[in-house]
């Protein structure tokens, strides 16, 4: 086994006629990382970060753990705002991430800690509130339109009345009827 920056190289001998094998380290010592300009040690291949960072190459913006390049699909903190990685590299989508245990809501390629909004992810629009995917019943507004949330998640299906801000408003197929006129049934009774 050769040698590597932090670890001495080791070497083997087997008896041909017994087949006892025996390993012994190479004498010396490890040279331990040299490290370039740019933070990356030649003799194997990793950044001096222990931390989750962000390392810019050639362009791209690319996840590293303990130093080393990873593919993962999570957020990072870099030089204070959280960047959402996706396949190993920075990405603007606008969709959900989970991180330890916490669906965040990504904004062009952010966490937005203030947004309350819907947002769609893998086929189902998800209600947001203060940045983290929620599971409230309520309403929200999107794109100029009124949504019923049922449980965290828009229902397309529902045609109930839902409290919203101390009043209660008319939903038909998960959106807000603001013109309608007519009779609801809201939990055993109409209104």
């Amino acid at each position: 086994n050769n040698a590597n920056c932090e670890t001495l190289g080791t070497e083997t001998r087997t008896c041909e006629l017994c087949f006892i094998t025996e390993t012994r380290a190479i004498e010396g010592v490890a040279p331990g990382h040299i490290y370039d300009e740019k933070g990356f040690c030649a003799g194997c291949g990793i950044y001096n970060v222990l931390e989750p960072t962000l390392v810019k190459i050639d362009g791209v913006w690319n996840y590293f753990e303990n130093g080393v390049k990873t593919d993962a699909t999570t957020v990072v903190k870099y030089k204070g705002t959280w960047y959402y990685v996706k396949d190993g590299i920075k990405n603007t989508a606008t969709t959900l991430c989970k991180y330890k245990g916490t669906w965040y809501y990504i904004s062009k390629g952010k966490i937005d800690f203030k947004a309350t909004t819907v947002v769609k992810y893998k086929d189902t629009w998800y209600y947001v509130k203060n940045g983290k995917k929620n599971t409230d019943t309520t309403l929200c507004k999107y794109n100029g339109t009124w949504y019923y949330i049922n449980k965290g998640k828009i229902d397309f299906k529902a045609t109930t009345l839902c409290k919203y801000d101390g009043k209660y408003y008319y939903v038909k197929k998960g959106k807000v009827d603001f013109k309608a006129t007519t009779l609801c049934k809201y939990n055993s009774k109409y209104y």
